[in-house]
């Protein structure tokens, strides 16, 4: 796993460069990573706007580096109403929020810098991050919430995504090919496996329809 200095050189590089959403090329999905499924929710009256993203990182800890040194400096300067095109740092920012958000915000970072600086990400501490994040986000604009995230298969039973695909099944017209009734009845029966090619490319077909990115 790299180090908390090469994970925030790295993503802050990206957000400087304006590519900090590069984990959200689906075409990134491969066996092994981290995924990630989260609603992101944001502006007001006729420009609001509501998306559901799914990412693809090396590992957990690479994750939690975009979190801490690109995402949570995007949504907090967004909130803030500042919008530079280059975010400040995440920390920059605790001082402008409202208290109980502020507090929030401040306890999750260090939360996140305590597992970045860890020699191994434990389950305990991702689980800690993933609720501290949603009850951070929960209230800012734009609202930002954790839906799911690990493997693969954790990510494609996530409720909002479970949904779409039953929906995708009732949508399907062409009887020879039926790719969310056949990705459905692979993850039902635990048999989808994200090394095998067929299932690997039914899930990026899915993720491609029912997400945006």
């Amino acid at each position: 796993m790299e180090s908390y200095e090469v994970l925030r050189d790295k993503w802050r590089a990206l957000l400087e460069q304006g590519k900090a959403g590069c984990s959200f090329d689906l075409e990134r999905l491969a066996p092994g990573g981290f995924c990630l499924a989260y609603s992101d929710a944001g502006g007001s009256m006729a420009c609001c706007s509501s998306v559901v993203v799914v990412g693809i990182f090396d590992d957990a800890k690479d994750f939690l580096g975009f979190l801490r040194f690109a995402e949570l400096p995007r949504i907090l300067d967004y909130a803030s109403g500042d919008y530079r095109a280059v975010p400040n740092v995440a920390d920059s920012y605790i001082l402008g929020l409202a208290d109980e958000t502020r507090n929030k915000v401040d306890w999750l970072l260090g939360l996140i810098d305590r597992a970045l600086r860890a020699p191994m990400i434990l389950n305990s501490d991702l689980s800690t991050i993933f609720g501290k994040f949603n009850e951070a986000l929960n209230d800012t604009n734009p609202s930002v919430q954790i839906l799911a995230w690990g493997s693969l298969v954790d990510v494609l039973a996530a409720d909002h995504l479970q949904e779409a695909l039953e929906e995708g099944m009732l949508d399907e017209v062409d009887e020879d090919e039926q790719p969310c009734t056949e990705l459905k009845a692979l993850l039902d029966a635990s048999e989808f496996d994200e090394n095998n090619d067929e299932h690997l490319a039914l899930a990026r077909g899915f993720l491609e329809q029912s997400v945006t990115v």
